[in-house]
């Protein structure tokens, strides 16, 4: 199945995607709507997930119980057509960051709020800190 994402902010085939198998990750994530934006950083940096009509991303603990427990540290990413994602929250991080800088070449005006919610997201999921690229 195709998905086409029209938004001009994205990740796009000249981003580095670390590999194939994160292709359902990449999908959500670029489906996230410009408005919900900024939710989405705030969720993440509680281990909250969310969805849209692509799919979903889920954090350990977030799962009802008969599902199969993630493993720490990562997230699962699920289009509607059941293809799946696992990814560390370092990944996680990196194709949101990729994200936040095309969304900030398009919302120049929300460049310091988009920094400020990608610091509080590397707090929430207690990664290092990333070098500004």
């Amino acid at each position: 199945m195709q998905f086409r994402i029209t938004q001009p902010f994205r990740i796009t085939q000249d981003d580095i995607i670390l590999d194939d198998s994160h292709e359902p990750a990449v999908v959500v994530i670029n489906a996230i709507t410009g408005d919900f934006f900024p939710d989405v950083l705030s969720l993440a940096a509680n281990k909250v997930g969310f969805g849209n009509n692509f799919g979903g991303c889920s954090f350990p603990g977030e799962l009802d119980p008969w599902e199969a427990p993630l493993p720490p540290n990562c997230v699962e990413c699920v289009l509607t057509d059941e293809r799946t994602a696992l990814i560390t929250f370092d990944e996680y991080y990196y194709y949101l960051e990729i994200y936040a800088l095309s969304y900030i070449k398009y919302f120049p005006e929300q460049k310091e709020k988009i920094e400020e919610l990608l610091r509080q997201v590397r707090q929430g999921l207690c990664l290092k800190e990333y070098k500004e690229k």
